[in-house]
Protein backbone atom coordinates (compact mmCIF):
# COMPACT_ATOMS: atom_id res chain seq x y z
CA UNK A 1 0.00 0.00 0.00
CA UNK A 2 1.43 3.65 -0.83
CA UNK A 3 0.81 6.18 1.93
CA UNK A 4 0.24 9.41 0.60
CA UNK A 5 1.00 12.61 2.46
CA UNK A 6 -2.85 13.05 3.41
CA UNK A 7 -2.80 9.39 4.67
CA UNK A 8 0.21 10.06 6.62
CA UNK A 9 -1.19 13.02 8.04
CA UNK A 10 -3.73 11.62 9.00
CA UNK A 11 -2.46 8.33 10.93
CA UNK A 12 0.21 11.32 12.69
CA UNK A 13 -2.80 13.42 14.12
CA UNK A 14 -4.25 9.95 14.74
CA UNK A 15 -1.50 8.76 16.66
CA UNK A 16 -0.90 12.12 18.61
CA UNK A 17 -4.90 12.08 19.93
CA UNK A 18 -3.99 8.39 21.08
CA UNK A 19 -0.95 9.60 23.05
CA UNK A 20 1.86 7.89 20.71
CA UNK A 21 3.93 10.47 19.90
CA UNK A 22 6.84 8.38 18.64
CA UNK A 23 4.79 6.83 15.90
CA UNK A 24 3.00 10.21 15.29
CA UNK A 25 6.72 11.44 14.36
CA UNK A 26 7.69 8.22 12.45
CA UNK A 27 4.52 9.35 9.68
CA UNK A 28 5.12 13.50 9.97
CA UNK A 29 9.10 13.06 9.29
CA UNK A 30 8.17 10.07 6.33
CA UNK A 31 6.00 13.14 5.36
CA UNK A 32 8.90 15.50 5.80
CA UNK A 33 11.52 12.98 3.79
CA UNK A 34 8.83 13.46 0.50
CA UNK A 35 8.53 17.19 1.13
CA UNK A 36 10.21 19.01 3.48
CA UNK A 37 8.61 22.42 3.69
CA UNK A 38 5.09 20.69 4.41
CA UNK A 39 3.59 23.02 6.88
CA UNK A 40 1.51 20.89 8.83
CA UNK A 41 3.85 18.12 9.58
CA UNK A 42 6.13 20.81 10.42
CA UNK A 43 3.80 22.22 12.66
CA UNK A 44 2.86 18.59 14.47
CA UNK A 45 6.25 17.82 15.19
CA UNK A 46 6.86 21.49 16.93
CA UNK A 47 9.69 22.79 14.92
CA UNK A 48 10.72 26.12 15.52
CA UNK A 49 12.50 28.59 13.27
CA UNK A 50 15.03 30.28 15.76
CA UNK A 51 17.38 33.40 14.72
CA UNK A 52 19.20 35.46 17.62
CA UNK A 53 21.42 38.50 16.09
CA UNK A 54 24.49 38.57 17.61
CA UNK A 55 25.42 42.35 15.29
CA UNK A 56 23.18 44.51 13.55
CA UNK A 57 25.21 47.79 12.03
CA UNK A 58 23.60 51.06 10.81
CA UNK A 59 21.55 49.95 8.23
CA UNK A 60 21.14 51.51 4.63
CA UNK A 61 17.22 50.81 4.77
CA UNK A 62 15.00 51.18 7.77
CA UNK A 63 13.51 47.65 6.55
CA UNK A 64 17.13 46.25 5.57
CA UNK A 65 17.53 42.14 7.27
CA UNK A 66 14.32 42.73 9.16
CA UNK A 67 12.05 39.08 8.56
CA UNK A 68 8.60 39.07 7.20
CA UNK A 69 6.15 36.82 8.69
CA UNK A 70 2.88 36.17 6.38
CA UNK A 71 -0.38 36.48 8.67
CA UNK A 72 -2.96 33.89 7.21
CA UNK A 73 -2.89 30.86 5.19
CA UNK A 74 -1.15 30.55 1.99
CA UNK A 75 -0.56 27.57 -0.23
CA UNK A 76 2.66 28.52 -1.65
CA UNK A 77 5.43 31.09 -1.33
CA UNK A 78 4.73 33.06 -4.57
CA UNK A 79 1.52 34.21 -2.73
CA UNK A 80 2.74 34.44 0.99
CA UNK A 81 2.85 38.17 1.25
CA UNK A 82 -0.06 39.06 -1.16
CA UNK A 83 -2.58 40.08 1.60
CA UNK A 84 -0.47 40.83 4.81
CA UNK A 85 2.15 40.21 6.92
CA UNK A 86 4.05 41.33 9.92
CA UNK A 87 7.55 42.87 9.99
CA UNK A 88 9.94 41.81 12.82
CA UNK A 89 12.65 44.95 13.58
CA UNK A 90 15.89 43.27 14.70
CA UNK A 91 18.30 44.79 16.54
CA UNK A 92 22.06 43.72 18.37
CA UNK A 93 20.48 41.48 20.85
CA UNK A 94 17.13 39.97 19.05
CA UNK A 95 15.65 36.63 18.98
CA UNK A 96 13.18 35.57 16.63
CA UNK A 97 11.31 32.43 17.39
CA UNK A 98 8.27 31.53 15.52
CA UNK A 99 6.72 28.00 14.00
CA UNK A 100 8.68 27.01 11.57
CA UNK A 101 5.64 26.13 9.44
CA UNK A 102 5.05 29.78 9.46
CA UNK A 103 5.87 31.33 6.09
CA UNK A 104 8.74 34.03 6.30
CA UNK A 105 11.37 35.32 4.26
CA UNK A 106 13.85 37.97 5.19
CA UNK A 107 14.37 41.37 3.33
CA UNK A 108 18.45 41.51 1.81
CA UNK A 109 20.57 43.13 4.62
CA UNK A 110 22.05 46.27 3.29
CA UNK A 111 24.67 48.30 5.08
CA UNK A 112 28.34 49.29 5.19
CA UNK A 113 29.11 46.59 8.03
CA UNK A 114 28.63 43.18 8.05
CA UNK A 115 25.57 41.86 10.49
CA UNK A 116 25.78 38.60 12.65
CA UNK A 117 22.72 36.68 12.69
CA UNK A 118 22.85 32.57 13.61
CA UNK A 119 19.27 31.42 11.78
CA UNK A 120 18.38 27.44 12.31
CA UNK A 121 15.29 25.11 12.75
CA UNK A 122 14.78 23.07 16.11
CA UNK A 123 13.02 20.11 16.91
CA UNK A 124 11.69 20.48 20.68
CA UNK A 125 12.00 17.43 22.74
Amino acid sequence: MDLTIEKAIHLGLCAHENGDGQGAALFERSVLNTKSDNAEANRNLGFLAVAPTFSVPPKARSDSGNPHVAIGMQSDAGEMFANEDETIDVRTGSLVLLPASVMHLTTSFQSKQDRVVLAFDMEPD
